[in-house]
């Protein structure tokens, strides 16, 4: 993911929504605290406050490759 890019690298990891079996999360997804070893930045976004901008992760598990429906 470039720096230009606004989209975040947890939106398309598979621990960014945590299971109840405890096979998938992370530390942030599960309680918003930083994940050791990942490259971060706090930013401030006006209407939301501060967040951080994820460019790696440890923890990165990429989504799988979903081949699109046709009907």
């Amino acid at each position: 993911m470039s720096a230009s890019n606004p989209q975040q690298l947890c939106w398309s990891c598979q621990n960014a929504v945590p299971s109840l079996d405890g096979r998938r999360g992370c530390e942030w997804s599960m309680d918003l605290r930083p994940v050791p070893g990942w490259t971060a930045e706090m930013v401030t976004k006006t209407s939301f406050g501060s967040t951080w901008r994820i460019t790696a992760c440890p923890k990165y598990m990429p989504e799988p490759t979903r081949r699109a429906v046709v009907y």
